[in-house]
């Protein structure tokens, strides 16, 4: 066979390998929504959510919960073990995980802020790109996540039963400027408007 057909061969793989790629279930939002955003979540500014820091409280190995196929993928290879602060603790609640797999243990290291909340840090090894915080709210859900060049928010409602009605993906330039907003609607039965 001649490397012409060779490379049409590959080329023809690829093409119909990205053609059944899942589509993101992000629905696209505009840039200059951010504001707003952070006003419904409650949150602080940008530039203070992306600078947070805390001290060193200890180190955790934990349960690592996949995520089922009713929920979306989220940067980073999100478990859903960690949507509550559940696998910090030595008793546990319910699981709260939506249809959830095993997917073993992790080592995580958890930080103390000023505001007697904490958050928790996945090493990415000596990769800083990799390297995965999770930010909690003081009613024990996460509130948001920093993986990469990506911030995700979530959007939690009920006051006894906590119900996750949104999910945000703000993507962010080399100089934390807003470069893409993204959002899921759960409230529709977990799809994007």
């Amino acid at each position: 066979m001649s490397i012409y057909k060779i490379l049409v061969l590959v080329l023809i793989y690829f093409n119909v390998m990205g053609s059944l790629a899942p589509e993101t279930p992000f629905r696209n939002l505009k840039v200059s929504e951010i504001s707003s955003i952070l006003k419904l979540l409650k949150l602080e500014s940008l530039d203070t959510l992306l600078k947070k820091n805390g001290t060193f409280y200890k180190s955790l190995t934990v349960d690592y919960t996949n995520c089922g196929s009713e929920f979306p993928d989220l940067p980073g290879n999100f478990p859903c073990s960690f949507l509550s602060d559940d696998f910090s603790r030595e008793e546990r609640s319910e699981d709260i995980s939506m249809g959830s797999t095993p997917g073993g243990k992790i080592s995580i290291d958890q930080y103390r802020l000023k505001d007697q909340t904490y958050f928790f840090e996945i090493s990415g090894g000596e990769d800083e790109e990799h390297r995965m915080r999770l930010f909690y709210r003081k009613d024990r859900f996460i509130s948001h996540y920093i993986f990469s060049n990506q911030l995700i928010l979530f959007h939690w409602e009920g006051n006894d039963e906590k119900s996750l009605t949104e999910v945000f993906r703000v993507t962010l330039g080399k100089k934390n400027q807003v470069l893409n907003i993204g959002r899921i609607d759960f409230a529709g039965g977990g799809k994007s408007k």
